[in-house]
């Protein structure tokens, strides 16, 4: 989510200070890792949310080096001998569903700070997704599925989707694979259970997690990359050191060219343009990410006044940021094809006019660009309508990105 332009520096000379007045402050360790994400420096985040929690050293260089893929991964046969997989291999459907009642209120001090270090093994275990360390992952949401009823359903679903995605980087139709695709399946099963409602009604996630395992049901078993999904709806990618970006971009690519063979008719279930369309968004994701520079929180809002730096300048990558918004307006043509993941395309113009406000700090006119952008989602346009900018403005964009005449519903 956008917030405007943070003072970084105020926020880290505050927070160096709070934690040399006090080293041993949970929620000083909690908001410095988060500073850590927010500057993609994921390991030291890792590091700080383990102290928080008690844990020890963060991942090693060698199983970081199997995220990014620099490697090849451990054998297989330690997967299965994890501690992890031993809890699950006998999970049955009850169990799942066990625990689900609401949450009581303690007036236990130090279960008020046990509820915090659950904070640092949350933040803990979307550090690793967002490196595609899945296993390790899938060890953080199993703790707070046991322990935390803060939403258990959440929990389940993100388990099972860090645990699908080792399967699949496993690959191969062995016993690993298949001893994981049953944990998954029950996990799945159990999450529709898991619902809870608050004051009378619905939580939003708890919604989305919980058609999702209804669709991983119907379509005998199976969702396309949602560990990468859940990176994009945590905003995630914004935090995820360009390694990984690359990484994710080759892997996405790699399935988009696999389903690109496809027709409806061939596909292995009804929705291929859901698929698609979700490839495509983690993929402008990734280039999103990479267009721009790490240091691009340090900037004020854009003024002619204002000169960029030139390294943050040198760190910017026009063509990434063309390749992404093309990616974004991909998303946006395919809606009339998507059958239940309409959310995608909303999702893309939003970014869209985020990747259009991070350029604003090399290009100010591109401010009125995000916000027409924003403007057709807040007032209920068709995603496929055209910005309400100039014509002079809008035909200049098309031009950018390759647009088609035809998606532009509000011509003619």
């Amino acid at each position: 989510i956008c917030l405007g332009y943070p003072n970084m520096p105020l926020a880290e000379a505050v927070l160096a200070e709070a934690n040399k007045a006090n080293p041993h402050g949970l929620m000083f360790m909690y908001f410095t890792g988060l500073l850590h994400m927010t500057r993609r420096q994921v390991d030291e985040a890792v590091a700080v949310f383990g102290k928080l929690v008690g844990l020890g050293k963060p991942a090693s260089k060698r199983q970081r080096a199997e995220a990014v893929g620099t490697t090849k991964p451990l054998s297989t046969s330690s997967i299965l001998d994890s501690d992890l997989i031993k809890i699950l291999r006998d999970l049955r459907l009850e169990d799942c569903s066990k625990s689900s009642e609401q949450p009581k209120l303690s007036t236990n001090r130090q279960s008020e700070w046990r509820q915090l270090q659950y904070m640092g093994y949350w933040e803990r275990a979307l550090c690793y997704m967002s490196m595609g360390m899945w296993m390790l992952a899938a060890e953080g949401f199993n703790k707070l599925r046991l322990e935390n009823n803060w939403n258990k359903a959440v929990y389940t679903y993100s388990l099972a989707c860090c645990l699908w995605e080792q399967a699949e980087m496993m690959g191969g139709e062995g016993e690993e694979q298949k001893c994981l695709q049953e944990i998954v399946a029950t996990l799945m099963a159990a999450v529709p259970a898991l619902q809870r409602k608050v004051a009378g009604k619905s939580i939003p996630l708890e919604k989305f997690v919980i058609r999702k395992a209804r669709r991983f049901q119907e379509q005998n078993s199976f969702l396309m990359r949602p560990g990468l999904e859940l990176v994009a709806s945590w905003n995630l990618y914004a935090k995820t050191p360009a390694e990984r970006l690359h990484s994710v971009l080759a892997e996405v690519n790699q399935d988009i060219a696999v389903l690109a063979k496809h027709t409806p008719a061939t596909y292995r279930h009804a929705r291929l343009y859901d698929d698609i369309s979700l490839l495509l968004l983690v993929k402008a994701h990734a280039l999103h990410e990479l267009a721009r520079p790490t240091c691009v929180y340090n900037l004020q809002p854009p003024s002619p006044d204002i000169q960029v730096p030139a390294d943050v300048a040198a760190e910017c990558h026009p063509e990434l940021a063309t390749a992404a918004a093309d990616s974004y307006l991909r998303v946006m043509r395919l809606l009339p094809l998507v059958s239940r993941d309409h959310y995608l395309a909303a999702y893309a113009r939003y970014n869209l006019g985020a990747l259009y406000l991070a350029d604003s700090a090399i290009d100010s006119e591109r401010v009125a660009w995000a916000r027409a952008h924003w403007q057709c989602i807040l007032h209920g346009h068709p995603i496929t309508a055209a910005p309400f900018v100039s014509l002079d403005e809008w035909s200049a964009h098309r031009k950018a990105v390759g647009v088609r005449a035809g998606m532009v519903a509000a011509e003619g």
